[in-house]
């Protein structure tokens, strides 16, 4: 489960939050003055991550190859 912390908190309870992470597989979204600023998380959560990111985007490449989806338009030309 995803917790929104203050960086304050991050700070104080950093002991915590890595236990936290590396035992239950949490997730913390810190944020700075009430703005998201970073993700804390495990190194397994970040790679599955990173390999779903790729995985994704080699698909959408070999669909676009393919001439199944086109870029989106983004109205700026």
């Amino acid at each position: 489960m995803t917790q929104v912390i203050s960086a304050l908190k991050a700070r104080n309870y950093f002991g915590r939050i890595l236990k936290a992470v590396t035992e239950k597989r949490g997730r913390f979204i810190v944020e700075r003055r009430g703005e998201p600023s970073i993700v804390i998380m495990s190194l397994e959560d970040f790679a599955a991550t990173i390999l779903a990111t790729a995985a994704s985007n080699a698909k959408i490449a070999a669909l676009r190859s393919q001439n199944r989806v086109q870029p989106a338009h983004t109205g700026t030309n």
